[in-house]
């Protein structure tokens, strides 16, 4: 698809803002029982002023004060609801025809991002398609409900842990094992259990005792960036080189704004261009 295209800086797969934010995607919901309402819906939400500040907190540690944090959080999101997780997703790119096989991507920039956010008590997956140098498929799932990390030949599943802090962007660098904990060696056919990690990045915020001795009561659902380095992954969970990314896809259930490739790691939202910023102030886009 953007095989031929010459490919640098951000490319944006789906944008909430766009007057045809999924049309890239193939929509698949469940609606195995024609008789009753479908298990699965997907709509945009039209929210221009979405302010953590103005939502209810009352159960909210009063040792984080946040009385001159001006940002915000706006604009429309689209949301994929539904009580099947396996049947309800979008996937990128889409067939051109219901009889034909599903085109590449051909993506080859090294770094995916998706900025979403998880509705409490929700599980959520995504999965990633990539080819490699050896001209071998392989895919990349990430979930909540996992707990431990398992690497077969042709797919790689770890645990996703979201940050739920309120007004604060989290960006999850899901990062694999170091080198001295081994790699998965392709030519043992049984599963490899890992204890991968999870790196919780933010620039703008250093967890504090105060909110670290926080109950679970007093977080909530936030603006997560998750950010996949394609390129580490590749190598350390099968030993090669990453060549494209084929597909994309998201399951329920989740809100979206953006989902982009970079050319580089984004460590900020100061890095990348204004329409791809999360935090907004009154005066406009973050700087």
């Amino acid at each position: 698809m953007f095989r031929s295209t010459f490919q640098s800086g951000v490319i944006s797969m789906l944008s909430a803002y766009g007057t045809d934010p999924l049309q890239l995607w193939d929509i698949y919901l469940d609606d195995s029982n024609p008789e009753k309402e479908k298990n699965g819906f997907i709509r945009r939400i039209m929210d221009h002023n979405i302010n953590p500040k103005n939502e209810t907190e009352s159960r909210r540690s009063d040792s984080i004060d946040d009385s001159k944090d001006e940002r915000v959080v706006q604009g429309p999101f689209i949301e994929i609801l539904g009580s099947s997780l396996p049947q309800n997703f979008i996937i990128c790119p889409p067939k051109r025809d219901a009889s034909e096989s599903r085109p590449s991507l051909g993506i080859t920039l090294s770094h995916l991002h998706i900025v979403i956010k998880i509705p409490s008590q929700s599980h959520f997956s995504f999965e990633v398609t990539i080819l490699d140098d050896k001209q071998i498929i392989r895919r990349f799932r990430a979930s909540t409900y996992q707990s431990t990390t398992v690497v077969k030949p042709d797919l790689c599943t770890f645990p996703l842990k979201l940050e739920r802090k309120p007004r604060r962007l989290v960006r999850d660098a899901l990062l694999l094992p170091d080198k001295q904990h081994g790699k998965f060696d392709s030519r043992d056919n049984q599963n490899k259990i890992l204890e991968w990690g999870i790196n919780q990045y933010n620039p703008q915020y250093t967890q504090s005792e105060d909110h670290a001795s926080g109950s679970e009561d007093d977080m909530i659902s936030c603006w997560n960036r998750i950010s996949l380095p394609l390129v580490e992954y590749t190598r350390r969970a099968y030993g090669t080189k990453y060549l494209e990314t084929m597909w994309i896809q998201i399951h329920s259930t989740c809100q979206l704004k953006r989902i982009y490739f970079t050319e580089n790691e984004m460590n900020g939202d100061d890095m990348l261009p204004e329409e791809f910023r999360l935090y907004q102030n009154n005066k406009g886009y973050l700087s």
